[in-house]
C-alpha cells in the first residue's frame, strides 16, 4: 500500500473498531480517527458512498448511515436506487441507526445518540420514536 495515499473508509472503519472507537462515543468528533472518516466520506459523490451501507462489519454501515445524514444531507424522497428502489435513503439510514442504537452499552452513548437523532428527523420532519 501506498504510504501517501489515505486509508480508504472501510479501513478507517476497521481501524478504528479494533482500537475500541465506537460511534457516538463521547468527544468522538476531536478524535484523528473521526476527523479521517470525515475526511474520506467528503471525498465521495453520494451515489458511490451508499454502497457501504451494505457493509455489516466494523460498524462499516452504520458510519456510511451517520455521514450520509449528517453531511450528505440527502433529499427526504431520494431512493437507494440499485439497492432498494422502493425505500429511500433517509428512511434507510435512520433504520440502520436505531438497529445499532438499541445496543449501545454506555449511557453517554445513547444520550449523544437520541441528541444527533432527534436533529435528524426534525429536519427531515419525521417524528421521534427513539427511546433512551
Amino acid at each position: 500500500m501506498d504510504k501517501n495515499l489515505p486509508d480508504s473508509f472501510i479501513i478507517i472503519c476497521r481501524n478504528a473498531y479494533l482500537a475500541g472507537l465506537h460511534p457516538f462515543d463521547t468527544n468522538i468528533e476531536s478524535t484523528d480517527f473521526y476527523k479521517k472518516l470525515t475526511f474520506s466520506a467528503s471525498q465521495h459523490k453520494l451515489r458511490n458512498f451508499i454502497g457501504n451501507l451494505m457493509e455489516g462489519h466494523y460498524y462499516i454501515n452504520l458510519w456510511t448511515a451517520f455521514f450520509i445524514l449528517d453531511k450528505f444531507n440527502p433529499n427526504i424522497d431520494e431512493k437507494l436506487i440499485g439497492m432498494n428502489d422502493d425505500k429511500s435513503i433517509v428512511q434507510d439510514c435512520i433504520e440502520t441507526t436505531d438497529s445499532y442504537a438499541v445496543d449501545f452499552q454506555k449511557q453517554s452513548q445513547r444520550e449523544n445518540y437520541h441528541n444527533w437523532i432527534s436533529g435528524v428527523k426534525s429536519r427531515y420532519k419525521i417524528q421521534n420514536t427513539f427511546i433512551l
